[in-house]
């Protein structure tokens, strides 16, 4: 990760965690699984993200996408979104089943170095 960008763990008092990172220009980057326990942490992030011109969702280092979680992104699609993801991945998958590419621009982009 470069100096550009600043990483938290959001987490809150019931213990549940979700690790992300905020670029430089407000793009969101969890990573991990993320499911019931910790989707209300994406949407948390997803409420209070700069959406200027367009919210930035980088999924290509989740490992694990739930209902939870894909219904939090459905809930955000009516913004200007470009969601993120690793080609073949079981997110892209998920992502491609549930028809979130129809409500939201979603994009099949290779990590690009080590996968932290």
């Amino acid at each position: 990760m470069d100096a550009d960008h600043r990483r938290e763990e959001v987490s809150p008092a019931d213990g549940a965690e979700l690790p992300m990172s905020v670029g430089p220009r407000g793009e969101l980057r969890p990573a991990g699984p993320i499911d019931m326990g910790n989707a209300r942490l994406l949407h948390s992030a997803l409420a209070t993200a700069r959406t200027d011109p367009v919210l930035q969702v980088d999924l290509r280092l989740v490992t694990y996408l739930d209902s939870a979680a894909v219904s939090v992104l459905f809930a955000h699609a009516h913004k200007p979104m470009r969601i993120l993801v690793r080609p073949g991945s079981a997110v892209a998958n998920v992502l491609s089943i549930c028809g979130l590419s129809q409500v939201a621009r979603v994009d099949l982009v290779p990590v690009v170095g080590p996968v932290e």
